[in-house]
């Protein structure tokens, strides 16, 4: 009986551990063709974050190929295949836009203040936002003059 105990004991732990509720480090790739509708672009990126434990921030950093004219970044609530609303300002807006070939932000932190947006499917709170990414809720979307709609854009995992 006590070794029964044991393996239940130890089955549930191991469910919460790969359920993923402690999955803080997400990515996305970014390119023209996942811009909905798709964009002909030699513009490409990358896009990386991480929550704190206590999902009090969130650390973001942005890199950028071949970007021409970059007006601003967001974080949109939306699957794949689809478009949202925008949630978060990644940066934004400069008119002119600015070229970029390379890491453009680095260490740039998010609170649950810069969660502008509230009333979407991906919440109120960077713990939520977080949730939400988990379900395949949340892509970045980078805008340029010549693409305001998006130039590049990436579901975030």
């Amino acid at each position: 009986m006590k070794k029964v105990l044991i393996l239940a004991a130890l089955l549930s732990l191991t469910v919460v551990a790969a359920s993923g509720s402690g999955d803080r480090k997400f990515r996305a790739s970014l390119k023209g063709g996942n811009e909905v509708p798709p964009v002909k672009t030699d513009t490409s990126g990358k896009f990386r974050i991480e929550f704190e434990d206590d999902y009090s921030e969130a650390t973001f950093r942005l890199d950028l190929d071949d970007a021409v004219r970059v007006t601003q970044a967001h974080l949109h609530c939306g699957e794949r295949g689809e478009n949202g609303p925008v949630v978060a300002f990644l940066f934004g807006f400069h008119d002119a836009g600015w070229d970029v070939d390379g890491t453009f932000l680095k260490e740039v932190t998010l609170t649950d203040a810069n969660i502008i947006n509230t009333e979407t499917d991906c919440g109120s709170t960077l713990e939520e936002l977080a949730h939400a990414i988990r379900e395949g809720k949340v892509y970045v979307n980078v805008h340029s003059v010549a693409v305001p709609s998006g130039v590049v854009r990436g579901q975030v995992h």
